[in-house]
């Protein structure tokens, strides 16, 4: 899971943590999965969610290679537009060129892809405004 390792490196970062809403009652960061129920929305800082866009496995001649390469999508919202800006530098600084097993992952190099965003948006069942960057990912990782 691919995507399990871009959070383990998120949460352990401190500067990124630092800038996501931290649930005290349940011992958890705003970063999750797109398909986890909604996140309650008085978030006073920032929010990640993160999802598994596509995964590619390397074949060659003689048949796998082992190898796969993932591509996952984080979508960061925050009140302000300076503050999603700075969330994002910091995602990027934390994500981008990162090796090394996490959690159970053995992660052969991270690289950002993409960016897009620092748009004003407002999120379903929620009378807040936020600002949106999103940046993509590729993930390279042993199969298992």
């Amino acid at each position: 899971m691919p995507e399990r390792a871009v959070y383990n490196i998120l949460v352990a970062d401190s500067d990124v943590t630092d800038l996501v809403y931290y649930e005290e009652a349940t011992s958890r960061y705003a970063i999750a999965p797109e398909e986890t129920p909604a996140l309650e929305y008085t978030i006073t800082t920032g929010m990640i969610v993160y999802s598994l866009d596509a995964t590619e496995p390397v074949h060659h001649l003689t048949g796998p290679a082992g190898i796969a390469m993932a591509t996952v999508v984080l979508d960061m919202y925050v009140r302000t537009y300076t503050g999603v800006k700075d969330l994002a530098q910091k995602v990027r600084t934390a994500l981008d060129g990162q090796t090394g097993t996490h959690g159970t992952v053995d992660v052969r190099g991270i690289q950002r892809v993409n960016e897009s965003g620092a748009i004003e948006v407002e999120i379903s069942n929620s009378t807040q405004r936020f600002y949106l960057i999103t940046q993509t990912f590729e993930v390279w990782y042993v199969e298992t």
